[in-house]
């Protein structure tokens, strides 16, 4: 197996386990506070406020966009550690 794939698996494994840990915590917070999804859905419409002029994005749509910014990010930050 060459190198570069052994860095790009640990690195997405690694991103992905971090992204998941966050996520449940972010669940386990908004559970206790009676919110489910508050936190991810709270962010999402915060980012799509950069990118959108005045449109608001529906709960869905801003949990899913956070949710696929989250895991992506983690993964390429997963990847960066495992190639350094």
């Amino acid at each position: 197996m060459s190198t570069s794939n052994r860095v790009a698996r640990e690195g997405i494994s690694a991103g992905l386990i971090g992204a998941s840990a966050i996520a449940v915590w972010f669940a386990i917070l908004d559970a206790i506070s009676g919110h489910l999804l508050a936190t991810p859905t709270m962010l999402g419409r915060s980012i799509a406020s950069l990118f959108l002029a005045n449109a608001e994005p529906s709960t869905a749509a801003a949990f899913l966009g956070y949710t696929i910014l989250h895991f992506a990010l983690f993964t390429a930050i997963g990847i960066v550690f495992a190639w350094v």
